[in-house]
């Protein structure tokens, strides 16, 4: 696949970074260590599984946060393939890019939503959206999952990482603390809308911390 520089698909507007976004990027990855009692790094060696990156891929990461994701897919496709790392927070990008920039990582940052990322069809063979999607209001989801589906090849990979409610009492407990004590079902309203979709190949994960879940899905050729 050529990497030549992206063209913009169409203006987008303020209501498409609509959203609950964080602001406080420089303590995130502290609170991520804390809050998963150092469990964050298992996840994320998961979630990387699952990309099942190779040399030479284009992955776009969406709701990047501090693209530590997407410097270790940068690791993973090489100087041949192409990281784009998404977030609608200028905070967030501003520490993603000081943090890349420690590592040498080269990574490609834009600052958009989800749902209208102003990337052209069919750019990249992987995406990423890690503990994200929960933060887009819920009327706005459908576009975001739309949005993966436009950038995916055919026969590219997505995997979304998120909320699956509150599982046993560890499980519930988290869900309070990060005030979703009912506990979100992100995993299966995005399973739901992707089996709509035509040929869309599903599998659920299982992620080493209570509550969480992968849906890994790979957008299959028009019959």
């Amino acid at each position: 696949m050529a990497h030549g520089q992206p063209h913009a698909h169409g203006a987008a507007s303020k209501g498409d970074k609509r959203g609950h976004h964080i602001h406080w990027a420089s303590h995130y990855d502290l609170f991520v260590r804390l809050f998963t009692f150092g469990r964050g790094g298992g996840v994320r060696r998961k979630t990387i599984d699952l990309a099942a990156l190779r040399p030479g891929d284009a992955v776009v990461e969406l709701g990047c946060g501090t693209a530590e994701l997407s410097r270790r897919a940068k690791q993973a496709v090489g100087s041949e393939g192409r990281v784009i790392a998404i977030d609608p927070s200028p905070e967030m990008l501003a520490e993603a890019r000081t943090l890349a920039g420690k590592e040498d990582a080269d990574v490609e940052f834009r600052e958009a939503g989800m749902q209208a990322t102003g990337l052209p069809d069919e750019c990249a063979n992987v995406v990423i959206v890690s503990l994200a999607v929960h933060h887009v209001y819920e009327e706005d989801r459908t576009r975001a999952f739309a949005e993966i589906l436009r950038i995916l090849t055919n026969n590219g990979r997505f995997v979304i990482v998120d909320f699956e409610g509150p599982r046993g009492f560890f499980g519930k407990v988290m869900m309070t603390l990060l005030l979703h004590p009912k506990g979100p079902q992100i995993i299966s309203e995005a399973e739901n809308w992707f089996s709509d979709q035509g040929p869309v190949a599903l599998e659920r994960y299982t992620l080493p911390f209570p509550g969480l879940q992968a849906l890994v899905g790979v957008k299959r050729p028009p019959p």
